[in-house]
């Protein structure tokens, strides 16, 4: 029996100094004359102590539960540290590698002071046990002061959730982005076709009048050596005009993304000045009924307005001078920027062809045009997640309706 087999060593220690429990209190009185020095040279010394078996009514049952249990504890922080570490070495960007380092110090040292307990029921260490457990203390206090100091930044570091949302929102990201690139290389085909095809219209009317004039120059006479080249020298000047306003299609819109807002009255003013001449050969006036500040790029806005002023004085009618209104209002989390005129206005049937680019109204071949105008808009607009849209003015002429979401600090507003 367990039992049994431990009653003689307790026996034989008993009769040293009485009873069992007389023992160790002999022994401790021994212990308590050890000093620093002589207890550190001594850690390993035992014979002042009994096992603890012989210390105290043990039971077989009692002490082998004390025993497997400090052994199962030492085994389960045997294996964290081992864990901590397989996983620091795997993963070298692990945010505060001191910390996990102390931490396992910290379990390894808490271990092995268990399997001490459980040892000195046969190996009664108690000044090592006492010195482990001094060191398990120093270890367990830089650890808790290691953890205090980066405690700040470690609730700083984003949740699993919180990054699945960020790489959720930049796969969205990259797939608009995608879908926008591939969108654009399509307008980029489509621009590059038509393009061509109407600056061909000029070119050849070039070629055909330097034609003439370089077969039948002889024998045209000076005005009509001169007639041709006003009608070359115009068709240089309608290519040279088509080529800028291409160039002012392509780059609109660039600004979209920085969130500018511009004042309404100030970007009138410019347009209006960079329109002086046509203002003042048709005397049209612009009125402006509400003032606000516009979701657009300064740049963006005043060639809206310029493409929209400049229609309006063209296509203006013959009978009244043309007057142009422009007024904003909210909506919602949305500006609504219109601009009215009292000109010919637009067919139903041509309102939404003519934002193609190169596409005009048949009602307005009379006047001169590219078709690049509006095109320019509608591009504005759709840089900045907009809309736009043409309709009847009741008292005659067009009303161009742009709906443009607010953004930034302006939509939380």
């Amino acid at each position: 029996m367990i039992a049994e087999a431990y009653t003689s060593p307790l026996a034989d220690f008993s009769n040293r100094g009485g009873n069992h429990l007389s023992s160790c209190v002999d022994c401790a009185a021994l212990g308590q004359s050890d000093t620093g020095g002589w207890y550190l040279s001594n850690l390993l010394n035992t014979e002042s102590f009994p096992p603890r078996w012989e210390c105290g009514e043990w039971s077989a049952l009692n002490g082998w539960i004390h025993i497997g249990a400090d052994i199962g504890v030492f085994t389960a922080y045997a294996a964290i540290p081992i864990a901590l570490i397989y996983f620091i070495w795997k993963r070298r960007d692990a945010p505060f590698p001191s910390v996990f380092l102390l931490f396992t110090a910290f379990i390894l040292s808490c271990g092995l002071g268990h399997l001490l307990e459980a040892a000195i029921f046969w190996w009664p260490a108690y000044r090592l046990a006492g010195a482990w457990k001094i060191l398990t203390a120093i270890v367990s206090w830089a650890t808790v002061i290691a953890l205090i100091r980066v405690l700040p930044g470690a609730l700083e570091l984003p949740g699993l959730r919180t990054i699945n949302d960020e790489l959720n929102d930049q796969i969205q990201r990259r797939e608009k982005v995608e879908s926008e690139l591939r969108e654009s290389n399509k307008r980029l085909e489509e621009f590059a076709s038509m393009a061509s095809h109407d600056l061909q219209g000029p070119l050849r009317t070039l070629g055909g009048l330097m034609s003439v004039i370089g077969d039948e120059g002889e024998d045209l006479d000076e005005d009509a050596r001169i007639e041709l080249a006003l009608a070359a020298h115009d068709e240089c000047l309608r290519m040279d005009s088509m080529v800028s306003r291409l160039l002012e299609y392509a780059r609109v819109g660039i600004h979209a993304r920085t969130g500018e807002q511009s004042s309404l009255t100030e970007a009138v003013e410019a347009t209006r000045r960079s329109l002086d001449e046509e203002f003042a050969v048709s005397r049209a006036r612009v009125e402006i009924r509400v003032e606000s500040l516009v979701p657009l790029h300064p740049t963006d806005l005043q060639i809206l307005l310029q493409n929209l002023f400049s229609n309006s004085l063209k296509y203006r009618c013959q009978d009244r001078h043309p007057v142009v209104q422009v007024h904003t209002e909210q909506v919602g989390h949305a500006i609504r920027l219109v601009v009215e005129d009292n000109g010919v206005g637009i067919p139903e049937e041509d309102r939404e062809r003519v934002f193609d680019l190169f596409q005009r109204s048949d009602h307005t071949e009379r006047v001169q045009g590219a078709g690049i105008g509006l095109a320019t808009c509608q591009r504005i607009v759709g840089a900045y997640d907009g809309q736009i849209e043409i309709s009847e003015n009741p008292r005659g002429g067009a009303i161009i309706t742009v709906i443009l979401p607010m953004r930034g600090n302006a939509a939380a507003a």
